[in-house]
This record gives C-alpha cells, sequence and structure tokens, in this order.
C-alpha cells in the first residue's frame, strides 16, 4: 500500500535586518538584499535558478517524512526561522510553528546541512546579518490541488469553531486551543493570528500575543514561491 507525502515548501525573505540601521540626516530609500542560497559547489543547475527555487530543490532531496510521525498520521506546517550572520553562518535557529519533535528536528537538520552554502545579505550595500524563514507542510495521500483546498478547510472550521467559543461562548481558553490547532495547518493565516493573540491578552498573557500579533507584521512582507514535493512511501 502506497501513500503520497505532498510537501509545500516556502522562503520568507525577513525585512528584519539584525543589527542597527544606518541612518543619515535625510529619509532615503533602504535597499535591502536578503541572504542568497548558493547551493553546493557541484551543483551548477541550482546556481542557474533563483535562490528561493534552488534552496527549495536542496531541501526536496534532504528532508525525508519522519517514520514515527508519518505512522501517527502527523500532518502540519513546521516554520523554522534562522539567521544568516555577516560571515554567512548559519545561528539562532527557531521553531516557530511545531508539527513534533522529530519533524522538528528533520527540518532543522535539512538547514543546518547548507552552512556554507549561503552569501550574507545587504542592507545598502553593507553586509548585515538576517532573518530567513521556511515553511514546510507535511501531507499525507492528496495531491497539491486537494492538499491546498483541505488545509484551508481544516483552517477555517478552526477558526470559525475558536469564534463560537470566544465570542458567543466567551471561553478564551478554549478558544485559544482552538486556533491553535487550526494554525498548526495554516501558521501564517492572519485571521487566526489575531484572534489568538486575543485570547492570550484576555488570558492575560501579553507577550505571547504580542508575539502573534507581530507576525501578522512579518506576513505583510511575505514572498511566497512555492515548491510541490510528491514522494511515493511504501
Amino acid at each position: 500500500m502506497k501513500a503520497i507525502i505532498l510537501f509545500l515548501l516556502f522562503i520568507v525573505a525577513s525585512s528584519v535586518v539584525i543589527g542597527q540601521v544606518r541612518m543619515n540626516n535625510f529619509f532615503e530609500e533602504i535597499k535591502v538584499s536578503p541572504p542568497k542560497f548558493t547551493g553546493p559547489e557541484q551543483e551548477t543547475d541550482l546556481k542557474n535558478k533563483s535562490y528561493n527555487a534552488s534552496f527549495n530543490m536542496y531541501l526536496e532531496d534532504q528532508i525525508v517524512y519522519p517514520k514515527t510521525a508519518y505512522d501517527r498520521q502527523l500532518e502540519g506546517t513546521e516554520v523554522v526561522r534562522f539567521v544568516v550572520n555577516e560571515r554567512s553562518e548559519l545561528l539562532d535557529f527557531k521553531v516557530i510553528n511545531s508539527v513534533s519533535k522529530d519533524i522538528d528536528d528533520a527540518v532543522i537538520r535539512a538547514i543546518k546541512s547548507t552552512r556554507g552554502m549561503w552569501q550574507p545579505g545587504t542592507n545598502n550595500n553593507d553586509i548585515v546579518a538576517m532573518e530567513k524563514e521556511v515553511s514546510v507542510t507535511f501531507k499525507l495521500g492528496q495531491d497539491e490541488k486537494v492538499f491546498n483546498k483541505e488545509f484551508v478547510e481544516i483552517a477555517e472550521y478552526y477558526y470559525k469553531k475558536g469564534n463560537k467559543k470566544f465570542l458567543l461562548e466567551d471561553k478564551p481558553k478554549h478558544a485559544l486551543n482552538i486556533y491553535s490547532a487550526g494554525l498548526m495547518y495554516l501558521p501564517h493565516d492572519q485571521s487566526l493570528l489575531i484572534m489568538r493573540g486575543i485570547c492570550y491578552f484576555e488570558l492575560g498573557n501579553i507577550d505571547k500575543a504580542k508575539k502573534d500579533w507581530a507576525r501578522v507584521g512579518d506576513i505583510d512582507g511575505v514572498d511566497e514561491s512555492f515548491y510541490f514535493l510528491t514522494e511515493e512511501t511504501k
């Protein structure tokens, strides 16, 4: 019996520059270039493609659906953020949205294997440390069209259910858990992030509320470069 495993990957080139931005007496246009993935030296075909596409191609070869997660039928969208510093080193790995611990490890391990394959980002031609964000969606048994529709429908279901708990039943704690379930599938959904942030705020967790609302602001600058991977697994 075979099942199709579908991955969806996209890169977020963060507009957040790690370090102080130099300011002149007058406001000037800031030209930010994100870190560029150069690929393995021997892979000249990757170098002829955009850095987003080539990074996705590299991750396609490196990431395998972890057996424990596969056996437990765990699905969702993993989001990992890291920093490419001025010396092209990869630092400060943070799991923003976790599907499972073994999936966390698989994605971070694949990203770490790209050490030595990056050019650092620039701010007005100054080399600076800069954040990158990677999303990898693990889905079992569907093609990409069904996958996209299904994940959206699941997230919408949790959004409506969460709204009922929060707005009609005044149960922010229950609603928070429901919104979190929806974000497992669509972690960049602005509506779910806003509502979960409100629940955190109502429950007195101001720091987590601010983090969710900050994510909403980050999403406005997302460069969605989608790459679909299907793989047959016994």
